[in-house]
């Protein structure tokens, strides 16, 4: 207030400083944005004054943040989804085409200033959306699930692979010594092959001067022809 009363005010807009003069001391401002403050310049004929800066009180439709995710554990579903807007944003959700109500899910909601965070848990679901809506207007977005398995789970699938293979492994070695074994084997008794022997014929010429001895002597060199 002033006297005498303001004859000029000139008009601030933050953060992109724009300023423009106007007659009077109410002003309409258009395609107003959020994160928009004022501030005021009034003249008279004994000079001027400026008003502090006024962040105006935006109204705007809701925005629903990349942060937003949907994971399955152990056969639990569980979605966060976070939306930006003034006034707050009422979040709904569907799974599978369906509205997700208590009490077969269960949500949760918190407002950090003009951020709404809604954490929905429930049975396993494929086809998740979520919702944010406000008297501005609304949005909605569809979320892709995310699969984790049973850490324990994998664990044991990965020891039984991993002993099913030294099994094999060992099975192979033992076939291939084996193999080699049976290939190296000497053979058996009745594969085996008779060596010739040397047979040695020995003669004797015995000599004799009558008949009788000559027959004897017949009768000797018939044995000595006998092979040794």
């Amino acid at each position: 207030m002033s006297r005498p009363a303001p004859t000029h005010h000139e008009w601030l807009i933050f953060p992109n400083s724009t300023t423009f003069s106007h007659k009077g001391n109410t002003v309409v401002l258009q395609d107003v944005r959020r994160n928009v403050s004022v501030s005021c310049i009034a003249r008279n004929s004994m000079g001027q004054g400026e008003s502090k800066q006024l962040l105006l009180n935006v109204h705007y439709s809701p925005s629903i943040l990349p942060g937003s995710v949907c994971f399955t554990r152990n056969g639990i579903l569980t979605c966060e989804c976070q939306a930006d807007a003034k006034p707050n944003a009422n979040i709904s959700w569907t799974v599978n085409g369906r509205t997700a109500v208590f009490p077969i899910f269960n949500t949760t909601t918190q407002h950090k200033g003009s951020l709404t965070v809604s954490e929905l848990t429930g049975p396993q679901g494929h086809n998740v959306t979520c919702t944010a809506a406000n008297i501005v207007g609304q949005e909605f977005t569809q979320i892709l699930v995310q699969f984790e398995g049973n850490a324990s789970a994998l664990v044991v699938a990965g020891a039984a692979g991993a002993g099913g293979v030294c099994i094999i492994i060992i099975v192979a070695v033992a076939l291939i010594v084996l193999c080699k074994k049976r290939g190296h084997a000497e053979p058996s008794g009745e594969l085996a092959i008779a060596q010739p022997t040397k047979r040695e014929k020995r003669c004797h010429d015995d000599h004799t001067d009558s008949d009788e001895g000559l027959y004897a002597n017949t009768q000797q060199v018939q044995r000595t022809y006998k092979e040794q």
